[in-house]
């Protein structure tokens, strides 16, 4: 069973059939779904929607007040609520237990906030709580430390998170293929990534720095010799 919640309603879905929260559907269950368990969850979702309205109010004292009782989904929602007001440390304070219990969306945001949390401030955070995170395998603090590290220009320090054994480490594969940064794009192609290889030969044929093109060509690194042998005449 899930509950969903839409422009105008919640809804309960229940065996892939969804019932209006409240309606007459919902008071005479599917059978299957014992009446503990549709008070349960009718409870629950209107929880949900409290909390929901609480955040969408600015009530922090309110819902602290429900975390201090016990109530998650007044955690889920203050925690993203003071990141909004830009108290990452606060939010992630918050989520941090969740996140250690094994729920993977809290990880994700417990990572994204200890590395400074929204878009224009990522980068800005203390990485040391995301180092322990992304040495104890934590995927999403490992994604999120090497891009603090590569943000703040720590190269060194990226190389030994990026390619610790040589080849670059599966965690960050797909995080090596959208970054941009020429620094970045050397570790990998010096780790052996094609997709680096390819982005870095392209930007050093389109800035002249035909030197590292020979350099890379000669290590047989088939993209470089593809610019050098097509660079045209200077």
């Amino acid at each position: 069973m899930t509950v969903a919640l839409s422009a105008y309603s919640l809804k309960v879905t229940v065996n892939d059939k969804s019932y209006p929260l409240g309606s007459s559907q919902t008071a005479a269950w599917p059978s299957g779904l014992g009446k503990e368990t549709q008070a349960q969850s009718t409870e629950d979702a209107h929880r949900w929607w409290e909390a929901y309205q609480l955040a969408e109010a600015g009530e922090i004292d309110e819902l602290q007040a429900r975390v201090d009782a016990g109530d998650e989904h007044a955690r889920w929602h203050l925690a993203s609520l003071l990141a909004d007001y830009r108290r990452e440390s606060e939010a992630a304070n918050l989520i941090r237990p969740l996140a250690e219990a094994g729920d993977e969306v809290a990880a994700m945001w417990l990572a994204r906030w200890l590395a400074g949390g929204d878009s224009y401030r990522f980068g800005s955070g203390d990485t040391a709580e995301l180092r322990e995170r992304a040495q104890a395998g934590d995927y999403y603090s490992i994604q999120a430390l090497a891009y603090v590290l590569a943000i703040q220009g720590r190269i060194a320090e990226l190389r030994e998170l990026l390619c610790p054994d040589g080849p670059v480490r599966p965690e960050l594969a797909a995080w090596l293929t959208r970054q941009s940064d020429v620094e970045v794009l050397r570790l990998g192609a010096d780790a052996g990534d094609e997709t680096c290889q390819r982005n870095l030969a392209h930007w050093l044929a389109r800035f002249g720095e035909v030197d590292e093109l020979r350099r890379r060509a000669a290590a047989g690194e088939p993209r470089a010799q593809w610019w050098l042998d097509n660079l045209p005449e200077r």
